[in-house]
């Protein structure tokens, strides 16, 4: 990144980042999003990876994730280092387009002039990035792994790949509460004709504290928060869809608001002894009449557990057949812990390890399962609780070979 100073035929001072080696389009958020120095714009300059070294699909996705992570952290302006290049550029020396030059064209239709508003939590997790131009939106999204979404996002929604091949309109019911259902892999597409209403109230709703004990002797109480997005009044009802382990006693209430008011839903929860901890999407359903009326569905995160302790869990089958747990305690306070751990299989006696003295950093133990065959697909708990201590960890994991 360097600094560009301002001339008489460029009256302003601008921040131009190069990619020398090119970033990925997670180092390129990271940089791009460092502070700019007194009122400098900032101008992003990319070039697509080499095509004798790349596969097509690796050089269109690389080029657009960029694109993406560098409209996120608002850039002012994305740059083509050299169009014309011979081994990376998006056109030959002739002026004929090459092969990204299409998925150059269609990111940029997309997001250019976008501003962007933010991510919506999807059932399957994928990645996405919501923007808004003369009040439409437009969402980009991809997923590491091949999944289907499904979500109401408005009437007329439409799925456009990075060659520009038009998919929809993906239809849904909204009075009958039907979603959208969309493919999504590792290739981003993008999503158009959403309802910005609508998607402007998925992003702002939210849990506070969204952080939760889950082990109190009583009920924790968290306020779930929402505004009315729409140009008109709104009303309806909302309820909650508590996960495994969680007892709500009223969960649905009525409302009615006024434009761009804000709603902040009381809700006291108990937790039964094995609630799951670590994150946790949380499913809030709306029904609600504005201009018309809308039945959807947000998820919201929380978090239940201590939040200086963590536990992750993996598995795998060794060449004896045994199914190994793996489980990585994560100790971040600033002294050493201990903890009783119990994993429970279906069918199978508890098997116990504990950890003593556990310092700061992660801390390993391992479990063997006998047959583990038996058991892939099925779901483990495991349970640690602490040695002179009030902390209290449940985690679930299905068994994978």
């Amino acid at each position: 990144m360097h600094e560009v100073p301002a001339t008489p035929d460029t009256p302003w001072r601008f921040l131009a980042m190069t990619e020398t080696p090119p970033f990925n389009h997670v180092e390129l958020a990271e940089h791009v999003s460092e502070p700019l120095i007194g009122g400098a714009k900032r101008w992003v300059t990319l070039q697509p990876l080499p095509e004798a070294e790349y596969e097509l699909e690796t050089r269109a996705s690389d080029l657009v994730l960029r694109m993406v992570a560098a409209k996120v952290s608002h850039a002012e302006a994305i740059f083509i280092a050299d169009p014309f290049d011979r081994s990376s550029g998006l056109f030959h020396r002739d002026g004929t387009p090459r092969d990204t030059f299409l998925p150059w064209r269609v990111a940029a239709e997309m997001m250019g002039g976008a501003e962007f508003l933010g991510s919506m939590a999807l059932p399957h997790g994928s990645r996405n990035y919501l923007f808004h131009r003369d009040g439409t939106a437009v969402l980009a999204v991809w997923n590491s792994t091949p999944v289907t979404e499904s979500v109401y996002l408005g009437e007329g929604v439409r799925q456009i790949d990075l060659w520009g091949r038009v998919r929809g309109p993906l239809n849904a019911d909204r009075q009958a509460g039907e979603e959208q259902q969309f493919a999504v892999d590792q290739l981003p597409t993008f999503l158009t004709g959403l309802s910005l209403p609508l998607a402007q109230w998925r992003l702002q709703c939210a849990f506070d504290p969204n952080e939760l004990a889950g082990v109190s002797a009583g009920p924790e109480v968290t306020v779930f928060r929402f505004r009315n997005t729409f140009p008109t009044s709104a009303s309806g009802t909302v309820s909650m869809d508590p996960p495994p382990a969680w007892d709500v006693p009223s969960p649905e209430m009525r409302f009615k608001l006024g434009t761009h008011e804000e709603l902040r839903w009381d809700l006291p929860v108990m937790f039964h002894s094995d609630v799951s901890g670590g994150p946790q999407n949380v499913r809030i359903d709306f029904d609600v009449t504005a201009d018309r009326r809308y039945r959807f569905s947000v998820l919201c995160d929380v978090r239940v557990g201590p939040k200086d302790i963590a536990i992750e869990l993996k598995s795998w089958l060794d060449e004896t057949g045994q199914l190994v747990v793996e489980q990585n305690l994560v100790n971040r306070t600033q002294g050493p812990l201990s903890f009783n751990c119990l994993l429970f299989a279906p069918g199978r006696r508890r098997v116990r390890q504990q950890v003593l003295d556990a310092g700061p950093g992660r801390n390993t133990r391992i479990f063997t399962l006998p047959d583990g065959e038996e058991l892939i697909g099925k779901e483990l708990w495991l349970r640690a609780e602490q040695l002179g201590g009030r902390r209290l960890l449940n985690q679930r994991v299905t068994a994978e070979p």
